[in-house]
């Protein structure tokens, strides 16, 4: 026997996405397997020489919401989920992430799978190793459906080295 999803089950279905949609998965697709970004490059855990923490809110907020590394530096993020709903942490330009965010618009299931960003469950914490080797001007956020448009972003400078 077969059976058939009302119209109302086939709505209701597609606001009960699993978690697992949103894993950072290992696939490597070209827009989200990339390990490089105009922010820097995936880095080596043996390479870090910094740790940062990053809390991530359902106020919709970063904690801290300004972040600033050396050129060269390899960091590692921890980003935190003190907050009770699903939030990520993305890293990029301000070009990158606006491409990132209306493809999240377009498939807000998307699985990642990208070293520049993190999913992080409720009460969990996921981390990032990045290598930071261009100077300027970048951004780190939240771009799940409706998080970044309350304000959901943070500031990233890179600056030469002081030393």
């Amino acid at each position: 026997m077969t059976s058939r999803l009302t119209g109302a089950a086939v709505i209701a279905a597609t606001f009960f996405v699993p978690l697992t949609a949103f894993a950072h998965t290992g696939n490597a697709d070209a827009s989200h397997g990339a390990t490089v970004t105009g922010a820097g490059r995936a880095g080596q855990l043996s390479n870090v020489t910094r740790t940062v923490t990053i809390g991530m809110a359902d106020t919709m907020r970063f904690t801290p919401g300004d972040l600033v590394v050396e050129r060269g530096q390899t960091v590692k993020i921890i980003a935190r989920n003190d907050g009770e709903v699903l939030h990520e942490i993305v890293l990029g330009t301000r070009e990158e992430i606006e491409k990132h965010r209306a493809a999240m618009r377009e498939e807000p299931g998307m699985a990642h799978g990208a070293p520049y960003m993190a999913h992080v469950a409720p009460g969990e914490s996921q981390q990032i190793i990045w290598q930071f080797d261009r100077p300027g001007k970048f951004e780190f956020a939240c771009l799940l459906p409706g998080h970044y448009e309350s304000g959901m972003t943070g500031s990233l400078t890179v600056e030469h080295p002081t030393t």
